[in-house]
């Protein structure tokens, strides 16, 4: 199983799974502050579901074939429209 496949079968329900861990850790040098990234998403649930909105562009990116990758200009559409979405929700 190559990478791709594996983060397309862990998707979305064991996202948190796969990603660096400590990006998320509560346990950082600042003092238990959390890193910036944890102070950015108070809420886990929201975190989990942008984390798993950009994996999904990813897994689309590097599909084996380039006729089936997501076009640049809809990779960016839908970053920009997922930031929108949960800037509006934070």
């Amino acid at each position: 199983m190559g990478i791709q496949q594996f983060i397309e079968s862990a998707l979305p329900k064991h996202v948190m799974e796969i990603i660096y861990p400590s990006m998320f850790s509560q346990q950082e040098s600042d003092g238990g502050q959390g890193n910036a990234l944890r102070r950015e998403f108070d809420n886990e649930v929201l975190m989990k579901d942008c984390i798993v909105s950009v994996m999904q562009i990813g897994v689309s990116c590097a599909t084996t074939s380039p006729s089936d990758r997501m076009h640049i200009a809809d990779v960016v559409k839908t970053l920009h429209a997922i930031k929108k979405s949960y800037i509006r929700t934070h």
